[in-house]
């Protein structure tokens, strides 16, 4: 789409032409660049795309496959003529240029010491033990029910939190309003009646 033809007796100087065009002695062909964009990090197929008018960000990362699985939606750039520029937050405004360079960022894998930060542990005489996502706010009431709720056999009366600190610490006895902090394990004991 981006051939031309000069020819010595035309006058206007290059013509454009195509693969059909008829070439004579003296012809000078030019034959234009595509223009291209690229697309690196967290997408399906980052690749050198050919660039497209009015292409808009949003399209651009579609073209290359969408969003992969690890990819962080907050840490897109695009860099143009040696300028670095954060586009997350106008994804589907930002228009590319040829030659931009888009480049969507990772998320780091938290450890499972930063997973259990954020949780909640529940055991004994709760419907569901097990972990549970920290939410602020969160009451022992609300934790439990979180959980399934008690148990038949569970004592509203022997509830225990175990807190992590310098020096850890048990909390016996504990009211179902008392708040709850990220990383506490919540014991519900058995009643005897």
């Amino acid at each position: 789409s981006k051939i031309t033809i000069e020819r010595f007796n035309a006058r206007g100087g290059p013509q454009p032409a195509d693969q059909n065009t008829a070439i004579y002695p003296g012809d000078i062909v030019q034959v234009g660049s595509i223009s291209t964009f690229a697309v690196r990090g967290a997408v399906q197929f980052p690749d050198d795309l050919t660039h497209q008018s009015e292409l808009s960000l949003a399209k651009a990362i579609a073209m290359a496959g969408g969003f992969s699985a690890d990819a962080d939606r907050d840490d897109i750039k695009v860099e143009r003529k040696g300028e670095i520029f954060d586009a997350a937050k106008s994804i589907s405004t930002a228009m590319i240029e040829p030659g931009d360079v888009i480049t969507v960022g990772r998320k780091v894998e938290e450890t499972k010491e930063e997973q259990e930060a954020k949780s909640i542990f529940l055991h004994g005489e709760v419907r569901s033990p097990g972990r549970y996502e920290f939410v602020s706010g969160l009451t022992v009431e609300k934790a439990i029910a979180t959980a399934g709720g008690f148990t038949q056999r569970a004592s509203k009366r022997k509830i225990e939190i175990s807190r992590e600190g310098d020096p850890p610490i048990t909390l016996k006895r504990v009211d179902l309003n008392a708040m709850i902090l990220p990383g506490d394990v919540i014991t519900v004991g058995v009643s005897l009646f």
